[in-house]
């Protein structure tokens, strides 16, 4: 289960950055949350794989993870 926390965060940033470049509505909606979950959960495998916690294959259609 994802942390609360986390999920707050990410829905504050995303308004703080709206409010900041006064985007109305100043609210973060489902596709944005997900989009920045995503790019998070991206950058945090990246760093997983390099420190050789993880490791990445590539299959004909994706690519599977696996752990070390």
């Amino acid at each position: 289960m994802i942390d609360k926390e986390y999920v707050k965060e990410v829905i504050s940033r995303i308004v703080k950055k709206k409010s900041d470049g006064s985007v109305v509505p100043a609210a973060a909606s489902m596709q944005e949350i997900m989009a920045s979950v995503r790019d998070d959960v991206l950058e945090c495998m990246r760093t997983m794989c390099n420190e050789r916690e993880i490791a990445a294959n590539r299959t004909l259609n994706s690519v599977s993870f696996k752990c070390l």
